[in-house]
C-alpha cells in the first residue's frame, strides 16, 4: 500500500459563501467539500464570488447583473487558464449551471483547461441540469463538453437518472448534500427537545418556512393552509416565516391576505436572517418545516435537512429529489404541488404529540443515517480520490466551517 506517497493536488473553481454575495446553499455545500476533503488533497482556490443584484424580472438591474456576470466571469475564465498553465493541477473541480450564461461559463472554463487537467469534476447543485442536453442548436458543442468533463456529481439518483439519456453511467456519481456545522445540532440538544414536547399539555404546534420568499416555493400555499384550517375551528398552528423577500409588494399582498383572513396573530415573518446561530436555535425551538416546493430548479434543498437535524418532521412536496429524503407518513408527509388543502391535513397529522414524536424521531434518525458527515465524507473520497497512487488519511477531517480558507 502505497500510503500517503503523493496527494494530489486540485484547484475549486467556484463561488465560495460571503456576506455580501450571500450564503447560499449551493456556497455552503461547495464550502463543506471543500472541508471533507482538504485533508487528502492539497486545493487551491479561484472565488468566483460576484456581488448579487436584486432581480425583480426584466429590468435594468438584471441587465447590469448579466452584464457584470459575463465581464466577471471572461476575467476569471483567462485567469484560471493561466494558472493551469503555470502550474500541475490534477484535479479541477467546479459547480455546474442550469441557464443559459451559466452553461457557456461551463464549456469556457472547460475548454480552457481540459489540456492542462488530467481530471475535470462538476458538481451539479440544481435539479435542472439536464436542460442543457435538450438545446438542441447547442448540441455539438454540449458533445465535446461532456467528452472532455471526467466526473459529473448530482444531489441524488434521481438527479443522477434525469441524464442518463445524455452522460455515460461511468461519469455520474451521487453525493448528498452536508449542513454547515454552525447549524449541527446535538443529540443531547434533540433529546430535550423530544422530552419537553412530551411534557407539554397543550397541543399547539409551531411550523417553519425557512427559504427565499419565492412565489414558487410555495408560501403563499402555506397561508391559505392555515386559511383552511382557520374555517374549520383549528387553531392549534402558528407558523414563523424566515427569508428574504424580493419586492415589497409580494410582502404587502401576504401580509394583507393574513389580516383579511384573520391570521396575523398566527404567523410571524422574520425577513432575511443571517445570524447561523440564531437559526439553529429556532430550527430548535419549533415543531416542524414546512416546505411545499415546486420552484422549477430545485434539487435536494439543504433546509429540510437541516430540519431533520433538529428533529422537526416535514412537510413537502413530490418534486426534485425530495421523495428520496423523506418517507410519506414516516418522516413527515408529501403533498402534491400547489394544495393547500393537503397541506392543511398533513399540518392536522402532527397535532397530536405523540404522532408528532413518532415522525420527529424518524426524522431525526433520517439526519444522522443519511445525511450526517461520516457517510458523505466517505463518499467524496471515493469520487474525488484516486486511490492507486494516493491512500488516504483515514482520520476524519475537521469539521466544516463557514469562512473561506485563505
Amino acid at each position: 500500500m502505497n500510503v500517503n506517497k503523493k496527494k494530489p493536488k486540485a484547484i475549486f473553481f467556484c463561488p465560495f459563501p460571503h456576506a455580501e454575495s450571500g450564503f447560499t446553499g449551493a456556497t455552503i455545500a461547495t464550502l463543506n467539500t471543500y472541508n471533507l476533503i482538504k485533508d487528502d488533497i492539497d486545493i487551491d482556490i479561484m472565488d468566483t464570488s460576484i456581488k448579487s443584484f436584486d432581480k425583480e424580472g426584466f429590468s435594468f438591474g438584471k441587465l447590469k447583473h448579466n452584464f457584470v456576470f459575463l465581464l466577471h466571469m471572461i476575467g476569471m475564465v483567462r485567469k484560471l487558464n493561466q494558472k493551469v498553465k503555470k502550474e500541475k493541477y490534477d484535479i479541477l473541480y467546479f459547480v455546474g449551471a442550469s441557464r443559459l450564461k451559466g452553461n457557456f461559463r461551463d464549456m469556457a472554463t472547460v475548454w480552457a483547461t481540459y489540456k492542462y487537467v488530467p481530471s475535470i469534476v462538476i458538481h451539479n447543485h440544481n435539479g435542472d441540469f439536464h436542460i442543457i442536453f435538450e438545446r438542441g442548436w447547442l448540441k455539438r458543442w454540449v458533445n465535446k463538453f461532456v467528452s472532455r468533463v471526467d466526473k459529473f456529481i448530482f444531489l441524488a439518483p434521481s438527479l443522477k437518472a434525469n441524464v442518463k439519456s445524455y452522460l455515460p453511467e461511468e461519469k455520474c456519481f451521487v453525493l448528498s448534500n452536508l449542513i454547515d456545522k454552525k447549524l449541527l445540532c446535538s443529540d443531547q440538544e434533540v433529546q430535550t427537545k423530544f422530552q419537553a414536547k412530551t411534557k407539554e399539555t397543550t397541543t399547539q404546534k409551531t411550523f417553519l418556512y425557512l427559504s427565499n420568499m419565492i412565489p414558487s416555493k410555495g408560501y403563499f400555499d402555506i397561508l391559505e393552509a392555515m386559511k383552511i384550517l382557520n374555517e374549520q375551528g383549528e387553531d392549534f398552528c402558528h407558523v414563523e416565516f424566515i427569508g428574504r423577500w424580493y419586492t415589497e409588494k409580494d410582502r404587502e399582498v401576504f401580509e394583507n391576505y393574513a389580516r383579511q383572513h384573520n391570521l396575523s396573530n398566527r404567523i410571524k415573518i422574520w425577513g432575511k436572517q443571517t445570524d447561523r446561530e440564531w437559526i439553529r436555535q429556532k430550527i430548535l425551538e419549533v415543531d416542524a418545516l414546512i416546505l411545499p416546493t415546486y420552484y422549477p430548479i430545485e434539487a435536494q434543498p439543504l433546509v429540510i435537512i437541516e430540519a431533520m437535524n433538529a428533529g422537526n418532521p416535514i412537510i413537502s412536496t413530490r418534486h426534485a429529489s425530495i421523495p428520496e429524503m423523506i418517507e410519506d407518513g414516516k418522516e413527515g408527509f408529501l403533498v402534491d404541488k400547489k394544495s393547500p388543502r393537503q397541506i392543511a391535513e398533513a399540518m392536522l397529522k402532527m397535532k397530536n404529540t405523540s404522532d408528532w414524536i413518532s415522525l420527529a424521531e424518524n426524522a431525526r434518525k433520517r439526519f444522522v443515517n443519511q445525511f450526517s458527515k461520516t457517510p458523505i465524507q466517505k463518499r467524496v473520497r471515493e469520487i474525488m480520490l484516486d486511490n492507486d497512487e494516493y491512500t488516504p488519511n483515514e482520520t476524519i477531517a475537521s469539521e466544516p466551517i463557514t469562512q473561506l480558507p485563505k
